[in-house]
């Protein structure tokens, strides 16, 4: 693992969107919460990634490491 390597904008995006995939599947499997508290935690997972991409892709350019196909 080198944390100096550079990393494409695809590799951040589809990293997050199979991070996304597995927290929204643990949710809809959750038999504990009813459907209004899953809907919204749905919507937070989705703000949250889209943060997080953010911060990510910013903190790259900053460091010089983002690449853009």
């Amino acid at each position: 693992f080198n944390s100096n390597a550079p990393v494409s904008v695809s590799a951040i995006h589809n990293g997050l969107e199979c991070v996304k995939a597995k927290m929204k599947l643990s949710v809809l499997q959750d038999n504990k919460h009813t459907d209004e508290e899953k809907e919204n935690r749905l919507k937070q997972i989705d703000i949250e990634i889209h943060q997080t991409e953010e911060t990510m892709r910013h903190d790259l350019e900053y460091r010089g490491l983002l690449q853009h196909p």
